[in-house]
């Protein structure tokens, strides 16, 4: 079976399979959007607007935590998929204007 998820408006920057139902994958994409689709069925089962074009993405083992990288920043934002409204944590990302010697 050969899907074509085509819900992104600019570039989709990654996708993550869930750990727990590996009917369910997500992507993520410079349009600042998250799409999770039923693999089976071919569909777009939800969306969340994030705000910020994401870089990254990728599942927790519990299956139900997602976390997603920013171009903002650097910021890493967690989300809790049973209450995906709400942001469960933000991380500060990497300063760029601070640059770290090797030794």
């Amino acid at each position: 079976m050969r899907f074509k998820f085509s819900a992104h408006v600019n570039e989709c920057t990654g996708i993550a399979f869930s750990p727990v139902n590996n009917l369910l994958l997500c992507s993520a994409g410079l349009d600042s959007r998250i799409f999770f689709y039923d693999v089976v069925d071919g569909k777009q089962v939800k969306k969340i607007e994030v705000g910020a074009p994401l870089s990254a993405i990728s599942f927790c083992g519990d299956g139900h935590t997602i976390g997603v990288g920013t171009q903002q920043s650097g910021q890493v934002i967690i989300y809790d998929l049973k209450d995906s409204k709400r942001i469960k944590l933000e991380l500060k990302g990497h300063d760029r204007s601070k640059r770290v010697k090797a030794i």
